[in-house]
C-alpha cells in the first residue's frame, strides 16, 4: 500500500462531480506524481488509471495538458489513455507525441497521416525516430514537418526518404538547409543538394549582379562540377556508380565533368 496516496473508488466519483478545473488540475498532478513514483498498490493503480480516463475527456484543455505532461515519460500508461492524449489538440498532444514510449511506430504513422501539420512536427522532433515513421513524414508530412525531420539528427532517415524530401521540397531552404548539416549524407543526395544550391546561386547572380546569363551559367557549372568531383573522391565503387547513373539520368553527366574525372584518374 502506498505511503504517499490512498486511492478509492470514491475518488473517481468525487472527480466526476467536481466543477472546479483548478481542483481537477491538482488531482491530476497528485495522482500522476504517485503513479510515476510506482508506490501504488495494484488496486490503487487501477483506480489511478480510471481517474486518468476521466481526465483525458476533461473539457478544460489545461487539465488534459497537465495529464499529458505528467504521463509522457511513464512507460506503463494504458494505451487507450496514451492514444487519446496523442490525438488531442496540439496544445495537449505535442509533448506527449515527442516523448511517450507507449506510442508505437504504427501509432505515430497514424498521427502523421490523420492529424494536423503541428502534430506531424511534434512526431518529427522525437529522439531516435525510426525509419518507417520518417518515411511517412517525407511522404505525407507538411513542409514544416519535413524541415523538422531534417533538423532531427537522431532520426533514421534513409536515402530514399532524403531523395523524396528533395522531390517534394527541394526548392525550400528550410528543408534543404538543415539537410546539408546532417551527420551523414549519401553521395547521390549530396550531389542533388550541390545542384540545388548551384541553381539558386545562378539565380542570385543574374538578379543581383550585372552578369550576362552565359557567364553566370558557366561560373555556376564549373563550381558545381568541382564540387561533384570532390564528393566522388574517396567514395566506394558502388556509390560512384550510383552517382554516375543519377548524373546521366538527369542530364548532368556533361563532357566537361567526364574530362575532369579522366584527368584526375577517375576512370
Amino acid at each position: 500500500m502506498s505511503s504517499t496516496l490512498n486511492l478509492t473508488s470514491s475518488d473517481v466519483a468525487r472527480l466526476l462531480q467536481d466543477a472546479s478545473a483548478s481542483s481537477r488540475l491538482r488531482t491530476v498532478e497528485k495522482v500522476a506524481h504517485a503513479y510515476r513514483a510506482t508506490g501504488l498498490s495494484p488496486s490503487e493503480r487501477e483506480i489511478a488509471n480510471d481517474i486518468f480516463r476521466v481526465m483525458m475527456r476533461d473539457a478544460a484543455a489545461r487539465v488534459r495538458h497537465s495529464l499529458a505532461e505528467n504521463l509522457k515519460h511513464c512507460p506503463d500508461v494504458p494505451r487507450d489513455v496514451a492514444l487519446v492524449l496523442a490525438n488531442d489538440v496540439i496544445e495537449v498532444a505535442a509533448s506527449f507525441l515527442q516523448s511517450s514510449e507507449v506510442l508505437t511506430e504504427d501509432d505515430l504513422i497514424q498521427s502523421v497521416t490523420s492529424q494536423s501539420p503541428e502534430h506531424q512536427v511534434a512526431v518529427a522532433c522525437r529522439e531516435h525516430l525510426g525509419a518507417p515513421v520518417a518515411d511517412a513524414l517525407v511522404e505525407r508530412g507538411s513542409e514544416a514537418a519535413v524541415a523538422a525531420l531534417m533538423e532531427n539528427q537522431t532520426a533514421a532517415v534513409s536515402e530514399r526518404a532524403l531523395q523524396r524530401a528533395l522531390d517534394r521540397f527541394g526548392d525550400r531552404e528550410r528543408v534543404h538547409g538543415p539537410m546539408v548539416y546532417r551527420s551523414k549524407l549519401p553521395i547521390t543526395v549530396a550531389e542533388r543538394l550541390v545542384t540545388l544550391v548551384s541553381n539558386l546561386l545562378c539565380e542570385r547572380l543574374l538578379t543581383h549582379h550585372d552578369l550576362p546569363p552565359s557567364i553566370a551559367a558557366d561560373l555556376v557549372l564549373q563550381s558545381r562540377e568541382r564540387a561533384v568531383m570532390s564528393l566522388s573522391a574517396g567514395a566506394g565503387r558502388t556509390d560512384v556508380a550510383s552517382l554516375v547513373t543519377q548524373l546521366h539520368e538527369h542530364g548532368r553527366l556533361t563532357p566537361t565533368i567526364v574530362l575532369r574525372a579522366l584527368c584526375t584518374g577517375g576512370l
